[in-house]
């Protein structure tokens, strides 16, 4: 490892750490609740963000997500999901228990932005639910999760020429991602080799 290589990782080190110590909630702020509409939380997120270079109201924004590993074409492809579709979790300095002018108009001014959950008295956040959302917004190796299903289990096709069927799995490749599944077609059972993306468990 060259000078600069020790360097960012010193960094990285540095950041994470003091990024483990800030409180769960800004000193003055609360966690508040912005609704977003479909696939518009990212959007809201920066715009908030940066917001924040005008208005000292408004803290941390962050939209939580997780990562989950699927096979797609015979690769293995990884795709973010929100923890929490719809929601954009924002700190806000409230003022008597209100969100203040400048907030309420910079929401009310981004496309994608529905409002705050409970309106100008914001829904209240419990510090459990802030922590359990920092957590996840955290998480510096994004949690990987391969099929939830193994051999005898039963499940539908999701996608793909066989979608809308249903069959017990007889076995899986993980090196390539492929199931075999018994498939009834013309009323006789057929193993199938289907990419395990496609498919989802019943039982």
């Amino acid at each position: 490892m060259n000078n600069d290589e020790g360097r960012i990782v010193d960094e990285a080190v540095a950041d994470e750490a003091q990024a483990d110590e800030r409180p769960t909630v800004t000193p003055g702020m609360q966690w508040c609740i912005v609704r977003a509409a479909t696939n518009m939380e990212n959007r809201v997120m920066k715009a908030l963000a940066r917001a924040t270079s005008v208005t000292p109201s408004i803290g941390r924004v962050i939209v939580p997500t997780v990562a989950k590993r699927r096979a797609k074409g015979g690769q293995n492809v990884v795709v973010e999901t929100r923890l929490y579709p719809g929601y954009v979790f924002a700190e806000i300095a409230l003022e008597d228990g209100l969100v203040p002018d400048d907030v309420w108009y910079v929401i009310g001014g981004i496309t994608g932005a529905i409002g705050v959950l409970g309106d100008r008295k914001p829904a209240h956040v419990s510090e459990a639910e802030a922590a359990s959302m920092l957590d996840a917004a955290s998480q510096k190796e994004k949690r990987i999760s391969g099929p939830d299903f193994a051999a005898g289990d039963m499940v539908m096709v999701r996608d793909g020429s066989f979608e809308g069927h249903e069959g017990v799995v007889e076995k899986i490749d993980q090196k390539k991602c492929m199931a075999t599944v018994d498939i009834v077609i013309f009323g006789r059972p057929t193993p199938v080799d289907i990419e395990v993306w496609q498919l989802e468990k019943t039982l």
